[in-house]
Order: C-alpha cells, then structure tokens, then sequence
C-alpha cells in the first residue's frame, strides 16, 4: 500500500512538472485556477446567495424537485447546500460508479461532466484512493476521443464531436476539479480552448445565428454558454465576444406560429420543443441578464426542465430579473455576416391558426459543414 501511495505521489509529481513546462513559451493567456473547492459553477462567495434562493417563491419548485432526485449530481448539490455527509458520500460513491461505466462525452448529460461537479462539490469527502480512481477515469474517457488527453493544441474548434461536450463540458470542468492533482488536464484544455476555440466563435457569432441549423443549435450552442460560465465563476472574465447574447434570437426570430422553428441545417427536433433550448435560454438570459431570453425560458414552448435545468437555474439565475414580452421586438432582423440571412414577420400571435405569417430569406455566405446545409439562396 506504501510502494502505491509513493508511485502515486511521484506520477502526481510528474504530471505537475509537464503541465508546468508545456505552456510555458505560449502566447495564450490562461486563467489560474482557484486553490479552494468548490470552484466548478460556483465559489465559495457565491453559496451564500444561492442557499438564500432555496425558499424563495421563484426557486422553491426546483429545490424540491432537486431534493428528491436521485441522480448523484443533485445528491451532490444538495450537500452542497445542507452539509449533510450521507447524502454527499453517496453522491461521491455513486458518481465514481457511473464515471467507470462512461464512454461517451459529446453530450452535456454525461458522467464525465457530472462527476467533476461532484467531485469538487463534494471534495472533502473524497478519500485518497476515491481521488485516485476519479482521476483515471477522468484521463481514461479524455483520451478516448479528440481532442485526446492532453488536449491536442492543433486540435479541431468548428465543427465535430471534438468540438462541443468533450472539451468544453467534459475536459475544462474534470480538469478544474482535478487541478490540485494534476494541472495537465486543465491546462491542455484551456490552451485548446483560446487559441483555436474562442476565435472561430468569435467569427460567427456576431451573425446572432448558430450555422448548425434549428435542432443542432440546442445541442451544441449549451457546451458554449456553460464553458462562459465556468470560466466566469473563476473570476476570468467573459471569454466569448457579447455577441453570443443573442445567437439564441435564432430560435426567437424563427418560431414559427405554431411553435415550430423555420426549418435550417439537419433537423431532429420536428415540434421545436427539446429542453436544450429552454437551457440555452436560460444559460443566455441568467448570463447577459436578458430579460427577452428570460421570458423564453419561462415559457411553455419547450419541454420541462430537467434536474440538473433546476440546478442551474439556482446557481446562476438571480432572483427577480426582469422579463419582457416578444411583441416588444422588432419584426425583422439580419442575420448577418457569415451567415447571411433575414427573417420578417407581420407580428408575434402564436397559436396553429395565428392570424401572423413568416418569410425565412438564406442569401449565406460561408459553409461551415457538418450539420450546416447546402441551401444558400432559398
């Protein structure tokens, strides 16, 4: 047991001095890392105010939902809010068991996503050997997929499963909580993530649109909005252009009447409801503080939130903002550079036999691939 904990302590010492020598000469300024937990979503400054949310009016609703879930992540949160050690314990075994069965992290619902929240959620209740295994797993689903463990520097940031959950809701979060172990992860990660991440989203999101089309939008536009707020609740800032507030007025300008969106790039999401828009605009408007965005969360046009929905909404979304109605919006908007696309409408009455019609004109101007379609001048 000895000879283990020594080669552990002496890997652990390795991995520090290559993250230490491998970023040093590169140009990209990454931010440091909080030396306390919990440091993923939220700070420690930050759980006064949200356990001040937990009987208010607004959040009471998603308390009670997240209490009674049985999902590790809410168990986490909730011992996060309460302290209550059996509760934090079982999210702690739990959440190790579900990361070894992993395999997939393209999605934002994931165990490699889930399991750094709770591990740093959770860290003081971590044993040494629990750190040990959360932390294979971690480098093992990383490595199973681009960008690689570490983060491949050439690595691809426009289009493709390299681009979304694995890095941005799966190596930068597992990274953070893993960071007093290894700086490897994290480091890679964020190298990957400024230098070529941040400037292809910064080209396209002042068109205010996603090119991936109606459905993709929703599944890949969250990974965007939840790496701005990791990045944010370490203090570093807004890492995206403003721009990207209003990429989700995609999913506003396009509804149709009947609650449908305006047909763009591969479709799956045929009725417009999935619950990854009401995330996007929950993430977006509790971000920008966008009361429009606000009002679309709130509204009955997409799915229920899930848990973890409920769990963001209590560590991000400030009590009491404000909400405005659609008619308010203008009834035309340019979608421009580089996507090139106008929509206008005669008005905001929803409803299967609302009296109001909508023209979608697509000039466009650059394919981007992937889930983008080849239908510029329709």
């Amino acid at each position: 047991m000895k000879r283990k904990a020594i080669a552990a302590g002496i890997l652990i010492a390795v991995l520090f001095q290559v993250a230490s020598t491998a970023f040093a000469g590169s140009s990209v300024q990454i931010p440091s890392v909080p030396p306390d937990h919990p440091r993923v979503y939220v700070r420690p400054a930050d759980l006064p105010f949200i356990m001040a949310k937990l009987n208010r009016p607004e959040f009471i609703e998603d308390w009670t939902v997240i209490r009674s879930d049985h999902r590790p992540l809410s168990k986490a949160f909730v011992y996060l809010m309460t302290g209550d050690e059996n509760i934090g314990q079982t999210a702690v075994t739990e959440g190790l068991s579900a990361l070894k069965t992993c395999t997939d992290a393209t999605t934002e619902d994931n165990a490699m996503h889930w399991g750094a929240c709770v591990y740093d959620w959770c860290y003081d209740l971590v044993t040494s050997r629990q750190r040990q295994e959360f932390f294979r797993e971690f480098v093992r689903i990383a490595a199973s997929h681009g960008p690689g463990y570490p983060g491949n520097p050439d690595g691809h940031a426009v289009v493709g499963h390299g681009t979304g959950g694995w890095l941005l809701t799966g190596q930068i979060p597992a990274g953070l909580a893993i960071y007093d172990e290894s700086r490897l992860m994290f480091e890679a990660a964020a190298q990957l993530f400024f230098s070529k991440f941040v400037p292809v989203r910064d080209f396209f999101y002042p068109s205010h649109m996603h090119h991936s089309g109606d459905s993709y939008i929703g599944a890949l536009l969250q990974h965007d909005l939840l790496a701005s707020w990791l990045f944010r609740r370490i203090d570093a800032g807004d890492v995206f252009t403003h721009e990207l507030q209003y990429v989700p007025y995609q999913l506003i300008y396009h509804l149709r009447p009947d609650g449908q969106q305006m047909r763009s790039g591969d479709t799956y999401d045929t009725t417009g409801r999935t619950k990854q828009k009401r995330r996007l605009m929950m993430l977006a408007g509790a971000y920008y503080e966008d009361p429009y965005l606000l009002t679309m969360a709130d509204s009955d046009f997409y799915n229920e939130p899930t848990s973890y929905d409920r769990i963001f909404r209590l560590l991000f979304l400030k009590p009491g903002l404000e909400r405005r109605p659609l008619y308010e919006l203008p009834l035309s908007k340019y979608f421009s550079e580089p996507m090139g696309e106008m929509i206008a409408r005669t008005g905001w009455r929803m409803g299967i036999d609302g009296p109001d019609a909508v023209v979608h004109m697509r000039i466009g101007e650059y394919f981007f691939g992937n889930h983008q379609r080849k239908d510029f001048g329709t």
